[in-house]
């Protein structure tokens, strides 16, 4: 039944990332190509946005391969995986990043769906901070006790204007975690930060 219910979410994830993600490199490509004679720049701006768009679309690819990998291999870890995206989202800033990580969670958190939702929430948070928040330092903990995971990502940049919250991303943060039947919960305040936080019933 457990595997089961795998099988039916990985379709459905398919189908949402992976099919809208072709569909609209589809489309993008045939407004390209209609508009090239009349119009060489828009088509230019188009086949910008498609390489663009076949990039994330790699990249989901790839999340999507590493979620279904044995945990056994120490590269394919839930938290060597957060380890090589933070730096590499946060490497090419001056935003000084600071990692606790809870090699526990690595062992435990075995549904795929759960550990591909989990590394794209960070992946989500990590590019606001990355993006938009001008902060010094970040701080991402990701801790296990009692079969729950906790994930925090915070930081001391400048907060949202007038603490709004409900930008996409943060909508899709919020999406994947009720997905995982959890919790989300954001405090920020314009000047002090953003703390996201994220708690994880274990399966």
């Amino acid at each position: 039944e457990a595997l089961q219910r795998q099988r039916q979410q990985f379709t459905a994830d398919l189908h949402d990332d992976i099919g809208a993600s072709l569909s609209s490199l589809q489309i993008n490509s045939a407004i390209a190509a209609q508009v090239f004679d009349k119009n060489p720049q828009q088509s230019k701006e188009m086949l910008l946005k498609v390489e663009d768009q076949s990039q994330q679309l790699a990249e989901k690819i790839g999340d999507f391969i590493w979620s279904m990998k044995p945990r056994q291999d120490e590269f394919m870890t839930l938290s060597s995986r957060i380890k090589t995206y933070t730096g590499e989202i946060l490497g090419a800033t001056p935003i000084a990043y600071h990692l606790s990580l809870d090699y526990s969670a690595d062992e435990m958190v075995i549904d795929f769906s759960m550990r591909k939702n989990i590394l794209l929430i960070v992946k989500e948070a990590l590019n606001n901070v990355a993006k938009y928040s001008q902060a010094t330092n970040v701080f991402i903990e990701l801790k296990v006790e009692n079969k729950t995971l906790f994930l925090m990502v915070s930081d001391d940049g400048l907060g949202f204007p007038g603490n709004k919250t409900g930008g996409n991303g943060l909508q899709n943060m919020r999406k994947r975690t009720e997905e995982m039947k959890g919790t989300f919960e954001i405090k920020t305040q314009e000047g002090i930060g953003v703390k996201i936080s994220v708690t994880i019933p274990i399966p």
